[in-house]
């Protein structure tokens, strides 16, 4: 399931490296959320070589989040609208 410490880094705006399982329900196509193994943490890590890639790895963790945060908030949308039109049709019945 969704792993809330994840949330809050992305959140936070962290440069994260994590595996796939970590991104669990947060969609991404960012190298270095997606590792299979120790081995591809690893092989990422070695891949940040200064500032400039810290700085990108952190924008590409901020747009996820913001793009989860759209996804959930159009979810809950959804939802109220779902339990909005029960309320009215058991009230016209």
């Amino acid at each position: 399931g969704l792993k809330i410490k994840t949330v809050e880094a992305l959140a936070h705006g962290m440069p994260i490296i994590t595996t796939r399982d970590d991104m669990c329900g947060i969609a991404t196509n960012c190298k270095g959320h997606l590792c299979d193994d120790l081995e591809e943490l690893l092989d990422c890590l070695e891949e940040i070589s200064g500032e400039d890639d810290l700085l990108r790895l952190r924008a590409e963790s901020c747009i996820v989040f913001e793009n989860y945060t759209k996804q959930q908030l159009a979810n809950f949308r959804a939802m109220l609208d779902v339990a909005n039109s029960h309320v009215i049709e058991s009230r016209a019945s």
